[in-house]
């Protein structure tokens, strides 16, 4: 019996699905929590009379993110909302500007906010190395195999992510 060969997509293919399946879990979870910082900082930043009138104003009156950016610390940090893109008043209450993509909408220099903010930045930053660091690796291994029997022989407990028919997209 021959072994179909792995091609360069399939490996591809093989790696990504594995480490997707790996990372998802940890990942979704650091969205939800940096969610709750965004709305968190968003509420520091501008007053609640500013939200309020923003929150008010028709849809396309002003600049609505998803991700917002912030000065923390003297960093440059970006926080994504899950959903609801939030409505960006023009200014800040510490008078910093606000309005536009690329301007941090406002300074959170110090405080319980801020370690919290800096510290899931540096996880952030953390797990998304180590999830490169990982796909790195296992597109090594990959590499170094040419059949589906020598894929299976190296790495059995990763069947799920190289049987053949779902790594071609095709049911039985």
């Amino acid at each position: 019996m021959t072994y179909p060969r792995l091609t360069n997509m399939t490996r591809e293919h093989i790696a990504t699905q594995a480490v997707k399946n790996a990372f998802e879990p940890r990942e979704a979870q650091l969205a939800k929590d940096e969610d709750a910082l965004a709305r968190e900082a968003y509420a520091a930043v501008f007053t609640a009379d500013e939200i309020k009138k923003a929150v008010a104003l028709p849809k396309n009156w002003l600049r609505r993110d998803s991700c917002l950016n912030f000065n923390v610390a003297g960093l440059r940090i970006e926080l994504c909302t899950l959903e609801n893109h939030m409505p960006v008043p023009y200014r800040s209450k510490n008078g910093d500007s606000g309005y536009g993509c690329h301007r941090d909408q406002g300074s959170i220099m110090a405080g319980e906010l801020a370690d919290r903010i800096t510290a899931h930045a540096v996880a952030k930053d953390a797990l998304r190395q180590e999830r490169r660091d990982t796909y790195r690796k296992l597109n090594s291994m990959l590499s170094s195999i040419t059949t589906i029997k020598k894929l299976e022989e190296a790495w059995p407990e990763g069947k799920p992510f190289y049987e053949i028919n779902a790594a071609l997209g095709l049911t039985a």
